[in-house]
């Protein structure tokens, strides 16, 4: 048997194999966006634009972890370690809805560093509530599946 042969051979076994291969449903997708929930307060969107985390995935780091490890590296007086340790604490406070760790975090980070404004800190209430519409939102359709 030629070379060519076998290998004209094989696509075909392989073609066969292919159509006996049930394709998979597609689900449907809602897409849930932060700027229409936050259309009627533009202000709570700039807050929530750079601060809130989109997903509803895991980031690799607990809001405990990361609270820990802003206080060991502003002991240690590494300031921009500390500022984004407490970024990322803020911002998983934001996504479990509370209001007085997402105060204290950011404010830290403003304490840090100065130059920084936080838009997060000037509506912090309001902010909060358009985060839990948008978190709420996204939840629901993984409860109906």
């Amino acid at each position: 048997m030629s070379f060519l042969t076998r290998l004209f051979r094989k696509k075909k076994e392989v073609a066969s194999q292919k159509e006996n291969v049930p394709v998979p449903e597609k689900k449907e997708v809602t897409v849930v966006e932060l700027k229409t929930i936050c259309a009627d307060d533009p202000e709570a969107y700039d807050a929530l634009y750079d601060t809130m985390l989109l997903g509803l995935g895991s980031i690799g780091i607990t809001l405990e972890e990361a609270v820990k490890k802003a206080k060991k590296l502003e002991a240690e007086g590494d300031v921009s370690g500390a500022y984004y340790a407490y970024w990322t604490a803020g911002r998983l406070a934001l996504r479990e809805g509370t209001l007085k760790q997402v105060k204290a975090y950011f404010g830290a980070c403003a304490r840090l560093k100065p130059e920084e404004k936080l838009k997060i800190l000037e509506v912090p209430e309001r902010a909060m509530k358009k985060a839990q519409e948008y978190y709420a939102a996204l939840e629901a359709p993984q409860k109906e599946q």
